[in-house]
């Protein structure tokens, strides 16, 4: 299951349908249509654990952006029949700590050496 991403908050600053609205974005996100239908809007709340940090982001003219480990959080040993697997679970750059996921420790220690530095 993907979890929604927000950024934001921004104002709104036009209805420009029944269930659409226009959003004054920030000039650096200049490449993303400003028109959002209300379902994919959220209603701005104190808490901002649900809100990507977007204001150091580098955004890729495609619109992507890319994601980096930042730290193990946890790390276990997962038994199967006849083998085991290392698992850690890792913290991402962009997201809260409830979006961390487990990943195998050998693809891990692969591509982010850094992350098992003592």
């Amino acid at each position: 299951m993907v979890t929604p991403r927000f950024a934001g908050p921004f104002e709104v600053s036009d209805v420009v349908g029944e269930h659409s609205y226009r959003v004054a974005l920030p000039a650096k996100l200049s490449g993303v249509r400003d028109v959002f239908h209300i379902s994919v809007l959220k209603k701005n709340h104190e808490d901002a654990s649900h809100v990507l940090n977007w204001k150091d982001l580098k955004i890729h003219k495609d619109l992507s952006y890319d994601e980096r480990m930042v730290r193990i959080v946890d790390e276990k040993e997962q038994i199967l029949p006849g083998r085991s697997i290392r698992l850690v679970k890792v913290f991402w750059q962009y997201h809260g700590i409830e979006e961390a996921t487990c990943e195998l420790e050998t693809q891990v220690m692969a591509k982010y050496p850094d992350l098992f530095v003592l």
